[in-house]
């Protein structure tokens, strides 16, 4: 009998071990769909290509759009290529985009601070970026032309779901995307212009935040201050490629 009762408890157990490993692997079956699913639902803020009027010129732009971001541009390869020294002018907010932001000076610094930051380590891999009072082969500037704030609240709740699928689901390493409301974006404007004052790149950029791919930070200046980010990679491979 004992022998018997045994038999039957451990018979319990595996199936018990079977059923959890069955459904472990329905999870995995699963969740590649629901990922699928998701990267087709979820949200992409949308931001504008304004012209400002910053620029020389907006003559000869070209569209170049990415996967995620949208711009025009145009760059003399030879202009650029010859320079060897850059300097850069402090990004700011354009007069239209400034009145029309409710984002707070200080919220606006820590995303302009960013693309600058941002345009130096990217552009001193070819040029020696020398100081505003020193001259330049070339002098670039942006200004920013709109941003849309980010739904702090949205992010806090998208990264509490995020944290509550790692601790229900450890070993599946499973992407959430954020709550597609509340997205923020930003567009800028820049140019580098040579010692003559003469353009020698010019580019309009846009793109918002990705409910997918952005992760977001609790913070209404967070998205736009992670796009700066990218900006300044996407203007400072311009002229350094």
């Amino acid at each position: 009998m004992a022998a018997c009762l045994r038999s039957r408890r451990e018979a319990h157990i595996g199936r018990g071990l079977a059923d959890r490993q069955a459904c472990r692997a329905d999870h995995r079956i699963i969740w590649p769909f629901v990922l699928v699913l998701s990267m087709l639902a979820v949200g992409c803020a949308s931001a504008p290509l304004d012209q400002v009027g910053s620029l020389q010129s907006y003559d000869e732009l070209k569209p170049s759009d990415g996967w995620l971001a949208r711009s025009l541009m145009r760059v003399s390869k030879d202009d650029v290529l010859a320079a060897r020294t850059v300097r850069i002018i402090p990004t700011g907010f354009s007069p239209p985009a400034a009145g029309k932001s409710t984002l707070t000076p200080a919220q606006r610094g820590l995303i302009t601070n960013a693309v600058d930051r941002t345009l130096c380590s990217g552009l001193s891999q070819r040029f020696q970026v020398v100081a505003l009072t020193e001259p330049a082969d070339l002098t670039v500037h942006v200004m920013v032309t709109h941003a849309t704030p980010t739904n702090a609240l949205a992010v806090g709740v998208s990264k509490v779901a995020s944290t509550a699928v790692s601790v229900a689901l450890p070993e599946m390493h499973i992407p959430v995307p954020r709550l597609p409301i509340g997205l923020g974006n930003l567009s800028l404007e820049a140019e580098a212009v040579d010692v003559n004052g003469k353009q020698a790149a010019a580019m309009i950029w846009g793109r918002g935040a990705n409910a997918l791919l952005d992760s977001g930070r609790v913070a209404r200046e967070g998205d736009a201050y992670d796009l700066a980010a990218k900006f300044g990679h996407d203007f400072s491979k311009l002229l350094v490629t």
